[in-house]
């Protein structure tokens, strides 16, 4: 190959490398400044925001699960399983065990979209059986707590 082909080539792979470093450090030092804000509406306004800017974060999952507890403890119901939602179908299908459970004990705990937090459990509970024995009494506790609210 010509040389100047290569340096060509060379040139444009490493800036594609430099942007998406500067891309991740970028969304890592935004989503470090929202983690910072105390004020409940104003950090769900710049997760809400973070979550439009940097659509392939590597925080989008944590972005979502902040806001489900941030709306939670809004009682803000609708919202917090919007983002519910968004938060179980970040992980892919067969690796949701703990994020229906995390999700189920969040909405249980605050006595909000007790419905969805049943389901979840027992979709936990139902992938711990076939797959992960050792997690079963963990989710047990938190179908346990949905029934009891």
């Amino acid at each position: 190959m010509n040389s100047k082909p290569r340096i060509f080539l060379t040139l444009i792979f490493s800036l594609l490398i430099a942007s998406q470093i500067l891309a991740q450090n970028q969304d890592q030092d935004a989503f470090k400044k929202i983690s910072s804000i105390t004020n409940p509406d104003n950090q769900i306004e710049a997760l809400q925001d973070f979550i439009n800017k940097y659509p392939k974060s590597n925080y989008l999952i944590q972005a979502y699960y902040d806001l489900v507890n941030l709306f939670a403890d809004k009682n803000d119901e609708a919202n917090a399983l919007k983002y519910s939602e968004m938060f179980v179908n970040s992980y892919p299908e067969a690796a949701r065990m703990n994020a229906y459970n995390d999700i189920a004990y969040t909405l249980a705990e605050k006595k909000i979209g007790l419905n969805v937090a049943a389901d979840y459990a027992q979709k936990a509970i139902n992938m711990a059986r076939n797959g992960n024995p050792r997690m079963l009494n963990m989710i047990l506790d938190t179908q346990a707590l949905v029934l009891y609210n």
